[in-house]
């Protein structure tokens, strides 16, 4: 998530949108942050959890999706307990309001974006021949990269409460994909050992290894 965020920035920077400091970017994308850049976008597992792929009903499961660590979803609680509302959010109805009723029927084919720059890369089309249940032969994956001019550098100070969050973010999806989504018989996986590795990064945060 935060590779992503510091990526989806510049690009959209490249494309000559003008965008707002990344702290201005934190919680959901709309009128107040951006249409499109903000750190809600980066809660992958939420996205992931529409295709109803998991049951959903346990409250382990549902407080990785709406967790308080989120700070809009802890503003509305404060705001909620100043107007004297209830300060025990019901999450099961949240979940019931942001998922549907019944998941799509097809198999989900899923993979980390850096294994097809990795020895995983070979691996991937096999896996994704089996997926489809083709026995033609897929092509060899190579990798295109661009060097474009970056506007932000997300390890510098400035962006330190974005990454924090993101981090955050991160380490709830990976949690979630593991334990709830993976264990549903219609995900496949590409490469898995190499999936897993790159899932556990979303729990760090890159630039302490810098």
């Amino acid at each position: 998530p935060v590779s992503w965020f510091e990526s989806f920035y510049n690009y959209q920077s490249y494309r000559n949108v003008s965008l707002p400091p990344t702290n201005q970017l934190i919680g959901r994308c709309g009128p107040d942050t951006d249409p499109k850049v903000c750190t809600d976008r980066a809660r992958f597992h939420a996205a992931l959890a529409r295709l109803g792929k998991t049951s959903m009903d346990t409250e382990d499961e549902i407080s990785l999706l709406f967790g308080l660590r989120y700070e809009k979803f802890e503003t509305k609680i404060i705001e909620n307990s100043k107007q004297g509302g209830n300060d025990d959010i019901d999450h099961r109805r949240l979940a019931e309001k942001s998922t549907q009723k019944d998941g799509i029927p097809n198999d989900i084919f899923l993979y980390e974006v850096r294994q097809v720059t990795t020895e995983a890369s070979k691996q991937i089309p096999m896996d994704l021949r089996k997926y489809l249940r083709v026995n033609t032969d897929f092509p060899d994956i190579f990798p295109f990269k661009q060097n474009k001019t970056r506007t932000i550098n997300i390890c510098e100070h400035d962006h330190d409460a974005v990454r924090a969050l993101l981090v955050e973010h991160g380490t709830d999806a990976a949690d979630w994909i593991r334990d709830y989504f993976v264990n549903s018989s219609s995900v496949n996986l590409a490469s898995p050992e190499s999936f897993y590795g790159f899932l556990d990064d979303w729990k760090l945060d890159p630039c302490l290894a810098k």
